[in-house]
């Protein structure tokens, strides 16, 4: 200081405060602005890496539900096959003993 002293009015002094409060404000916002920024960009980052993971992954959970769907699918008739198979066994031994078995009738007469 020179000396001289400069009386500051209270309205002078209180102008002055004001000034560097806003100055500060002003340098913290712009920080704030810039964290958020550097947040936005990592969270788009985020977002197009899981896109991409999803966009890989789509195809291979589509491909197992759909085999899952067809081996629930194929379950009942698996089932109806087994049965099919049966009954034709059944049919093709009935018929056999039809023809090989002994008639009670023609042996009477």
């Amino acid at each position: 200081m020179s000396g001289k002293q400069t009386i500051l009015s209270p309205l002078e002094l209180r102008k002055q405060l004001l000034i560097a409060e806003s100055e500060i404000n002003r340098t913290r916002l712009r920080q704030d602005w810039q964290v958020l920024a550097g947040e936005l960009t990592l969270a788009a980052e985020r977002a197009r890496s899981l896109n991409t993971m999803t966009s890989s992954l789509v195809p291979l959970i589509a491909a197992g539900l759909a085999t899952f769907t067809r081996s629930r699918t194929k379950t009942p008739s698996a089932g109806i096959s087994w049965l099919q198979k049966a009954t034709t066994g059944v049919r093709l031994v009935s018929s056999l003993w039809q023809l090989f078995r002994p008639h009670h009738s023609e042996h009477k007469s």
